[in-house]
């Protein structure tokens, strides 16, 4: 996805490939989250101790867990690609 927004951001497709390509990211993203917090829901496989998004501590709780750090990288790799073709396609409008 940065390769064409660095090396092809005018090109017909690249747009829609970037796009496409953030989609598949929070999709996998989705299912990631979704099957961690199943787990937790069911009790096979709770998370840490203290882990919640209310403080800095407990978000540094819920990274010690690999499927939840696993799901975030996920969202931050769709998010900043997402931002990333936002700013390419806006710089060709103004």
């Amino acid at each position: 996805g940065w390769l064409l927004l660095l090396v092809l951001p005018r090109w017909t497709y690249t747009s829609t490939l970037v796009l496409n390509i953030c989609v598949a990211y929070s999709i996998l993203y989705t299912i990631l989250l979704s099957r961690r917090m199943y787990n937790d829901a069911i009790g096979t496989n709770p998370l840490p101790e203290g882990g919640g998004f209310d403080s800095l501590n407990g978000v540094y709780a819920l990274f010690r867990d690999r499927q939840v750090v696993l799901a975030g990288w996920t969202h931050y790799i769709a998010f900043d690609l997402f931002v990333g073709r936002y700013i390419v396609m806006d710089s060709q409008v103004h």
